[in-house]
């Protein structure tokens, strides 16, 4: 499978809560919609996760199928948010389907190790290392859809925020005079190391806004604690602080 095919079937993750309860409880056409939305939101970071534990783009495919069946079988109806995170629930389930299409497959008690030592083989919940696999996997999903949104913001703006955050992140060790003169060749204006200055401040500043912004829907709430929390558990707390602050101080 190419990476643009593997890339199509990649959506944002979100947790929100109202859709989970949504999905199982409403009716009609509602049901449907809702049942669409979360499918989209987590199919990202359950096709990624396959793929780690398969190696095999195909087979994650299927995992991926048989966990929308799950989910649009009703599976999820008993998800409750007073019992931990509806990603946690999601995690634990994709765990099991790969366990059980491994055994399909090979039909072997020694089953395929996932990166850094993930190994499939346990029965009963994911180990530490499957934790830290999703937890990468949905920091990584957030963070797309975190970038994806500040380029929106600067097509409808007209800023730059975007390309100079983005040039800056793929080379921290130039200067500013330097990080100028490359984006002058990129873009074809005058760009001087005066603006780069100012533009990354500003563009860092609505990165870590967006950011508040996408773990806020993830949570579906907009309490601090809640937000910091999971900042912490995604070691994306130090690229928030200042943004944090200025948010909950109003």
């Amino acid at each position: 499978m190419s990476d643009e095919r593997g890339e199509d079937r990649l959506s944002r993750i979100t947790t929100c809560w109202s859709k989970v309860f949504q999905a199982h409880r409403g009716g009609g056409d509602t049901v449907a919609s809702a049942r669409r939305e979360l499918l989209e939101r987590y199919c990202g970071a359950i096709y990624r996760y396959a793929v780690a534990a398969l190696r095999e783009p195909d087979a994650a495919e299927e995992v991926l199928q048989e966990f929308a069946y799950c989910f649009v079988r009703g599976d999820f109806r008993g998800a409750n948010p007073q019992q931990g995170r509806f990603r946690d629930l999601v995690k634990t389930v994709l765990f099991h389907l790969i366990v059980n299409h491994q055994r399909q497959q090979r039909k072997t008690a020694r089953l395929q190790p996932l990166t850094n030592g993930f190994d499939l083989a346990d029965p009963h919940a994911p180990p530490e290392t499957a934790d830290r696999e999703f937890l990468k996997l949905w920091r990584e999903e957030l963070l797309d859809r975190t970038w994806a949104a500040l380029a929106e913001y600067d097509r409808y703006g007209g800023h730059s925020w975007y390309t100079v955050l983005r040039c800056f992140a793929e080379r921290p060790d130039l200067t500013s005079e330097q990080l100028a003169k490359r984006l002058s060749g990129e873009t074809g204006r005058n760009v001087t190391a005066s603006s780069v200055r100012q533009t990354l401040h500003r563009a860092r500043d609505k990165f870590a806004n967006l950011l508040i912004d996408e773990i806020s829907r993830s949570t579906e709430t907009g309490q601090r604690e809640t937000i910091e929390q999971e900042l912490i558990d995604l070691d994306l707390l130090v690229y928030c602080k200042s943004a944090m602050g200025k948010r909950f101080s109003r």
